[in-house]
C-alpha cells in the first residue's frame, strides 16, 4: 500500500515536471513539488498512522490573531 502510495505520487510529480518544464516557469515547478510533497506525507500519515499535526491547527495558529486584531472576536472552536 505505500509502495503504490509512494508511486502515484512519483507519477504525478513527474508528470507536473514535465509539463512546467516545457513553460519554463521555475516558480510553477517549485510549488507544485511542494505541495506534492505535503500531500504524500498526509497521505503516509494516514496509511501509516503517524500523528501529524492538523492542517486545521496549523492555519488556525495562523490567522486566528490576524481574525481577532480585525474583527475583535473570540473562537471557541478549537
Amino acid at each position: 500500500m505505500v509502495f503504490i502510495l509512494i508511486l502515484i505520487h512519483v507519477l504525478i510529480s513527474v508528470f507536473l515536471l514535465w509539463k512546467d518544464v516545457n513553460k519554463k516557469d521555475k516558480k510553477l515547478i517549485l510549488v507544485s513539488q511542494f505541495i506534492i510533497i505535503i500531500s504524500l506525507f498526509y497521505a503516509l500519515n494516514y496509511v501509516l498512522e503517524w500523528d501529524l499535526i492538523n492542517p486545521k491547527k496549523i492555519l488556525t495558529f495562523i490567522y486566528e490573531p490576524l481574525a481577532k486584531l480585525v474583527f475583535n472576536v473570540e473562537y471557541s472552536y478549537r
